[in-house]
């Protein structure tokens, strides 16, 4: 019984990490000014359980963050790409549920404010 609880102390440390992937799960392009599709999904994603959102304008981008006030699972980026275009790119996990699980949920926010 000894050896269990440091084994239960990495395992609940570990589960409390996350690491924001480099590869994207899914891209979209947008004839839409960056902030104004970051403003027009926010108010969906705001309801959503642990996102937050960070304004850069001096580097014409909004992140969407997920993740706990620990560490950030997963971010979508929207990035201006001109006058009037920008793009979204989404770093989420790979989820047990499939490899569009996130994509399925989130792509047809951002469509919809295109």
């Amino acid at each position: 019984m000894r050896n269990l609880f440091p084994t239960l102390a990495c395992l609940t440390l570990l589960s409390s990490c996350y690491t924001v992937p480099e590869q994207t799960d899914f891209t979209l392009d947008l004839n839409r000014d960056y902030k104004e599709a970051a403003d027009c999904a926010w108010l969906t994603f705001r309801t959503k359980a642990d996102w937050s959102r960070d304004d850069l304008d001096s580097m014409k981008r909004v992140e969407f963050s997920f993740g706990n006030s620990t560490s950030t699972a997963g971010r979508i980026d929207i990035v201006s790409t001109g006058t009037g275009q920008s793009r979204i790119l989404s770093h989420m996990p790979r989820a047990v549920w499939g490899k569009e699980f996130w994509s399925r949920q989130f792509k047809p926010i951002f469509e919809a404010c295109g």
